[in-house]
């Protein structure tokens, strides 16, 4: 199964592009998520990991409406991997992560750790929190 779920704030601007699709011209939008490592042992600081996310459609506009630089948003999506020539003949590959669902929630108190999804939860198609199932019990062991 290639589905990730990753909560983290927008680190980018976004770089949204008309493309041609199947259905004639549609949005697409880049920007990368910083998500935060699990806390390791001994008071050691959490380092970021940044991630590469891209949107199509109804999701890219869902995004760029509701979302700007540094907010906090969970997303769900597949991992992708796509082999080209550039212009100058020379094997490139792009590997980033397409958006299959997002979503507004709430960035834990002082930065400490807490409940990724407190407060508000939303989708782009009004559906549930694919977090929850996740969100149960102790957040003891969440790195944020």
């Amino acid at each position: 199964m290639n589905r990730c779920v990753f909560v983290g704030r927008i680190v980018s601007d976004f770089d949204v592009r008309e493309v041609k699709g199947r259905n004639g011209d549609t949005k697409r939008l880049r920007f990368r998520l910083g998500v935060r490592r699990p806390r390791g042992g001994d008071g050691e600081k959490a380092a970021m990991d940044f991630a590469t996310m891209v949107a199509f459609g109804s999701r890219a506009e869902f995004i760029t409406r509701n979302f700007k630089r540094n907010d906090y948003i969970w997303v769900c999506a597949s991992f992708r991997s796509d082999e080209y020539t550039d212009r100058d003949g020379n094997k490139r590959r792009d590997e980033y992560f397409l958006v299959e669902e997002a979503g507004f929630c709430t960035p834990p108190a002082n930065g400490g750790s807490g409940n990724a999804g407190s407060g508000e939860v939303a989708t782009q198609d009004g559906g549930g929190n694919p977090l929850k199932e996740f969100m149960t019990g102790s957040e003891e062991g969440l790195p944020f």
